[in-house]
């Protein structure tokens, strides 16, 4: 699995061609870059995502707004955000989107979004277990497919993919 490129590029488009203002709603696309090494972010204002063909290499996406400028400039999703782009990544077999949903189980784990329950293994696979704030008990576990990323390695891609998603570290 190779890394994510350092530097990332984030595009903003409109139906109109106008800019795009805090507030407005978006739908943030990630896109695998063409020669398979990092990822592109393109926010696309909600008509434009509709009457445009998808971009090739959609990796993720998630619906958001545009945030408001900040002295980081960074790109903020909320954790509903996050919870829905887990899920999305739900029954995703490719090894990259099984590491993105690693990371982000870990992060929503920090954030006692999801508590740690266990283990199993199945079909060769480590599998965490996990359980979401404020579930019933008796409520089935939400299963994390571990790709068997290096510690390294999963810090490395954490790093770089937390500014594509606008996420604290």
């Amino acid at each position: 699995m190779t890394g994510l490129n350092q530097e990332y590029h984030i595009r903003k488009l409109s139906d109109a061609e106008s800019a795009l203002e805090p507030g407005d709603p978006i739908v943030a696309a990630l896109i695998e870059s063409e020669d398979g090494e990092g990822f592109d972010r393109i926010d696309f204002s909600p008509d434009a995502w509709a009457s445009s063909e998808r971009p090739a290499n959609l990796f993720a996406l998630w619906r958001t707004s545009v945030c408001e400028p900040n002295k980081d400039n960074k790109h903020r999703i909320d954790e509903q955000t996050v919870g829905d782009l887990f899920e999305q990544l739900a029954e995703s077999s490719e090894p990259r989107q099984l590491a993105l949903r690693l990371i982000l189980a870990l992060m929503m784990m920090r954030k006692r979004l999801l508590t740690y329950q266990g283990r199993e293994q199945r079909d060769g696979a480590d599998v965490m277990l996990l359980r979401r704030r404020g579930a019933a008990e008796g409520e089935p576990h939400v299963e994390v497919v571990d790709p068997g990323l290096s510690e390294e390695m999963l810090a490395d891609l954490s790093e770089q993919i937390t500014p594509l998603l606008g996420l604290d570290p």
